[in-house]
């Protein structure tokens, strides 16, 4: 029996449409799954359960719609479905919305030619002062805990919570300065 050449050749235009897809939103959709777990191997299992689940059901997807958002949605389903496996306590349904938004918010600066979210992010980072900067990277890049930063740093955790706090209050000052947030 022949088969359809058109047919027999979709799949592989897809897979490349699909490879493109994901490494032009990969980098985007962690930093999503980071912010709400905290935790550099569970984004990371999250971002690749997403990537799967968005694979299988790419022809649901509405090819007018932003492919970036819509494996964000799956990210945020999946880590709601880790939380409560898990027992942990789940970001409150307006954080997620917030962060969801901020997400939207560098989708349409990008889109609009304003600057890349995420070289915004560098630059800001740079400008923190250092004892800031560096318990944001302790935390969010080397994935310690307060406790742990705190004992590294001989101080308490409440005040590497506070150091936090100013961290992302600078950051958010910074980026909306920088005219990224939409």
């Amino acid at each position: 029996m022949l088969q359809n050449p058109v047919v027999e050749a979709r799949p592989a235009v897809e897979g490349r449409a699909y490879e493109i897809l994901v490494r032009l939103n990969h980098r985007r959709v962690l930093a999503y799954a980071l912010a709400l777990t905290h935790r550099q191997e569970v984004a990371e299992d999250l971002v690749q359960e997403a990537f799967l689940v968005a694979h299988r059901d790419l022809a649901k997807f509405d090819p007018t719609r932003d492919f970036g958002a819509w494996v964000r949605g799956i990210v945020r389903m999946k880590y709601l479905e880790w939380a409560r496996a898990h027992r942990m306590e789940r970001l409150e349904g307006r954080l997620l919305d917030a962060i969801e938004e901020r997400h939207r918010a560098w989708d349409r600066a990008v889109e609009h030619g304003r600057e890349d979210a995420v070289s915004a992010v560098r630059t800001c980072l740079q400008l923190l002062s250092t004892h800031l900067g560096s318990t944001v990277e302790m935390f969010y890049t080397d994935g310690q805990s307060c406790a742990r930063i705190a004992e590294m740093l001989g101080t308490t955790e409440v005040v590497i919570r506070k150091r936090l706090q100013r961290a992302r209050e600078a950051l958010s000052d910074c980026l909306r300065r920088r005219d990224v947030e939409g």
